[in-house]
């Protein structure tokens, strides 16, 4: 019961917030059909967007409706080869990737075959091939003389 009564002051929170909505005034000020860059309020825009305001309204000859939608249909046309470009580079990076990790796998098979072959080489020379390196151990732990505490 104690997490619906949370639940239900949560939600209550939530409905009080949501009336008390402060009043935004709205980005453009004019018909939406025929915009204007000086129609735009700039203060509710990003840095980036109120930038790209800026320019707009100090050259809107550069600015027209067409030259904006040829812009967008020149944008639009070499998207999708540039998104096949894109797509095709990570397809050659995953290939790399995986044939990069089949290399370095026999690399190191074939380093950890050495390293065993130099082992059992080692092992042979010393002669202790076929003896557990339990053995060993407790075989030189006989051999060496007991330092209890004298020095």
């Amino acid at each position: 019961m104690l997490i619906l009564n949370r639940l239900k002051a949560e939600r209550d929170q939530w409905t009080s917030l949501s009336k008390s909505r402060p009043e935004i005034p709205p980005i453009v000020t004019s018909n939406v059909n025929a915009i204007h860059p000086t129609d735009i309020n700039a203060s509710l825009l990003d840095p980036e967007q109120a930038l790209i305001l800026a320019k707009i309204t100090h050259s809107p000859a550069l600015f027209t409706r067409t030259n904006a939608q040829e812009r967008l249909r020149k944008l639009h046309s070499s998207l999708e080869f540039k998104v096949d470009q894109f797509a095709d580079g990570v397809h050659k990076i995953e290939q790399y990737q995986e044939t990069v990790g089949r290399v370095a796998d026999k690399i190191l098979r074939v380093c950890a075959g050495k390293l065993e072959e130099r082992d059992k080489k080692q092992k042979e020379r010393v002669g202790t091939r076929d003896l557990p390196i339990q053995e060993v151990l407790r075989s030189l732990s006989r051999i060496l003389p007991d330092s209890g505490g004298s020095r």
